[in-house]
């Protein structure tokens, strides 16, 4: 092989020092995964403790915990609420299907109030 002519790029991809820093590059991103997936599951925890002891309290009205033009703030979040007013007509109604409650596959009826 002469000086001007270019390798093939398998040739140079399996020397031993490329070889190594995939090996090192596929370590690290196998770590940065656990570590990623280990911290998710310590923020859903911390959440879900808080949104339980939330769900525990007595039921507050819907309107104390924000205003309308504001969007769902994390204090509201598995809070149990009451409300008043009146449904909405029938033709305003939505279905979403493709749910389940235990065993059993459904849809939720979502009416305007």
């Amino acid at each position: 092989m002469s000086a001007g002519e270019a390798r093939p790029f398998w040739r140079v991809a399996l020397e031993p020092r490329w070889l190594g820093l995939l090996a090192l590059a596929l370590g690290l991103a196998a770590l940065m995964s656990v570590m990623g997936v280990w911290q998710l599951e310590v923020y859903q925890s911390k959440t879900a403790a808080a949104t339980a002891k939330r769900a525990e309290g007595a039921p507050v009205a819907l309107q104390s915990l924000f205003s309308i033009d504001e969007g769902l703030p994390a204090k509201a979040v598995g809070r149990r609420v009451t409300v008043s007013g009146t449904w909405g007509p029938a033709g305003d109604q939505l279905f979403i299907t493709d749910r389940r409650h235990g065993e059993t596959d459904g849809l939720w009826v979502v009416t305007p109030l």
